[in-house]
């Protein structure tokens, strides 16, 4: 049965107390995120529901939960297993709820109660996402976790005005650290391109307020740039050889990785005369077979290398002595 935190029922379920006599609130969520998370459960219950139950009936459910998952995931005397299932709980909620493409003020509505404590709730998560990501203490694989928790809502918040709240707490100190920490190095991928994903909030009206457009444009840290590259080489190198399994069977270099990708976004490839490219059908049994590994994916990769080519002169010299290293 559905959870609210309070001393009063409610139409979707009762209280912690109420299920629990014997043990206090956090006793209770404590256990709750003890156990774990009915993952398949959680999202198809939540992608069911009509966008007014999320507004209405199951309001301050959510609200409890996603209020909860915070103060549990960004608490360090918490057992790390309560802190990741708190963290994916989080994840799930977050991600099924956004897909719902609710307007800006019906989000706030969900997660925070009311718009009046949006931006109470709204500041505690991502400061609590900030401060795991700059915690060198903090397990690498919680970091982690709140690395992609972070992308999942800056996707999937869109341009929609909560994101704003990624803008009031500067995330690019943490992702620094942690692209340049030895235990949190392998994801520089997901860290730069959720800084791509910032630079890219409210892009063409509002550039002059977006400290990570600043940041990647003033940026003369050479280390961060360099794994920078070192992880768009690795991410593109990748999606190449998966491609070259079905087409093509020549040795990628980095320079010919980056060409190959860029080469066919070129518009004048649709006028060509005869198709450029393998038949759509080629790809269509790897897609079916294994599709969280299809290679396109990996080229995403390119927008953080776009962002700092374009705006940071240093950084394009980084980037020609990596290729010119290879």
């Amino acid at each position: 049965m559905p959870l609210k935190s309070g001393s009063k029922y409610s139409t979707t379920g009762f209280s912690p107390a109420q299920l629990s006599p014997n043990e206090t609130e956090h006793q209770f969520w404590r256990a709750f995120f003890d156990l774990d998370p009915e993952r398949d459960f959680l999202s198809k219950f939540l992608t069911a529901l009509p966008k007014d139950e999320y507004l209405h009936a199951f309001k301050s459910v959510l609200n409890t939960l996603f209020t909860t998952c915070i103060k549990f995931a960004g608490s360090s005397e918490e057992d790390t297993v309560v802190r990741m299932r708190a963290i994916e709980t989080l994840s799930i909620v977050l991600r099924c709820i956004l897909a719902k493409h609710l307007a800006g003020w019906e989000v706030m509505v969900v997660f925070a109660g009311e718009i009046n404590e949006s931006d109470r709730v709204f500041m505690e998560f991502i400061e609590t996402m900030d401060r795991i990501l700059a915690d060198d203490r903090a397990p690498a694989a919680i970091r982690h976790r709140v690395l992609q928790l972070a992308i999942v809502y800056t996707c999937g918040i869109n341009q929609l005005s909560p994101g704003a709240y990624l803008l009031r707490r500067d995330l690019f100190p943490s992702l620094v650290n942690l692209v340049k920490s030895p235990e949190t190095q392998r994801y520089t991928f997901e860290a730069t391109l959720l800084l791509s994903l910032l630079a890219n909030f409210h892009r063409s009206d509002a550039a002059k307020l977006n400290p990570y457009l600043q940041h990647i444009r003033d940026s003369g840290d050479v280390v961060f740039m360099e794994r920078i590259c070192w992880a768009a080489n690795f991410a593109c190198d990748a999606a190449v050889r998966a491609y070259q399994e079905i087409s093509d069977d020549s040795i990628p270099t980095f320079a010919k990785t980056i060409g190959i990708l860029i080469t066919s976004l070129r518009p004048d490839r649709a006028l060509s005369s005869r198709p450029l490219d393998p038949p759509r059908e080629l790809f269509k049994n790897q897609l079916q077979v294994n599709v969280t590994s299809r290679p396109i994916e990996a080229s995403v990769s390119l927008l953080p290398l776009f962002e700092f080519l374009f705006f940071n002169p240093l950084f394009a010299q980084v980037f020609t002595d990596t290729t010119h290293s290879e």
